[in-house]
């Protein structure tokens, strides 16, 4: 019996404890998300002594609640034959006034190498209204990779497409949300709207999207790994300035 708890996200990593280093993220869940089986080729390798750490977000009910949660894992023989990159876009400058109705994120990253795009995972709070993410080729014309224009945060997905997208290099993967923050959105947490800042309870908002990826040359992967990991340090720098801010905020 958890005390007044309910789930928010499921996050699931791997940390190898002899280097007490944790990997990227092997797996998320969100509310609405439905199993989705890797591609053929595609697995995660299990070194010997690695760690599975899972990371429960927890939000206030106002009652007892059970929690069980479970996790699937899959396994095979067959080594991997290919890999992905996961680019996360997110902006974390969020500060939305209260009855603002369409307060507008945005992140964006140039790809330095031809890929191929296999899945598209947005994620927003309560507050989202709708996300876009749009591939910008060097050409100027544009595709849109997703675009959900009636944002439901109890149906977050893991969208795969059937046929990878390729995009040549320089493409600029572009994210693009709208959140409302007004007394007429039936999901604000706030019957009366308050100031929202980024954060990663449910009473807070986000604006992120994950691409995943995977180099039509196998030789540039090392090179977006390395780029991308740069870019999410940064990032994570960043991000737990954002928590200290939020911790200090809410004990005011």
């Amino acid at each position: 019996m958890a005390s007044c708890y309910i789930a928010d996200v499921l996050t699931i990593a791997m940390s190898i404890s002899a280097k007490n280093a944790i990997a990227p993220v092997s797996a998320i869940w969100t509310p609405g998300w439905k199993p989705v089986p890797l591609p053929e080729g595609f697995s995660l390798p299990w070194p010997k002594g690695t760690d599975l750490i899972l990371q429960l977000h927890l939000s206030l009910s106002g009652k007892p609640e059970t929690e069980q949660s479970t996790v699937g894992i899959y396994l095979t023989d067959e080594p991997p034959t290919n890999f992905m990159v996961d680019i996360f876009l997110e902006d974390l400058r969020i500060d939305i006034p209260p009855g603002e109705k369409a307060y507008r994120t945005r992140d964006s990253m140039v790809l330095p190498v031809e890929v191929d795009v296999f899945g598209v995972y947005p994620h927003m709070h309560r507050l989202g209204k709708e996300v876009k993410v749009t591939a910008r080729v060097p050409d100027g014309s544009e595709k849109t990779l997703r675009w959900i224009n009636d944002w439901n945060f109890n149906w977050q997905m893991y969208y795969q497409n059937l046929k990878p997208v390729r995009l040549p290099p320089n493409t600029e993967l572009i994210m693009e949300c709208v959140h409302d923050n007004s007394a007429e959105n039936p999901n604000n947490p706030s019957i009366i709207p308050q100031r929202v800042a980024w954060g990663e309870q449910t009473r807070n908002e986000m604006s992120c999207a994950i691409i995943q990826v995977t180099p039509v040359n196998k030789a540039d992967g090392s090179m977006l790994w390395t780029i991308e990991s740069e870019r999410e340090g940064e990032k994570g720098r960043a991000r737990e300035k954002k928590r200290e801010s939020v911790a200090n905020y809410d004990q005011q």
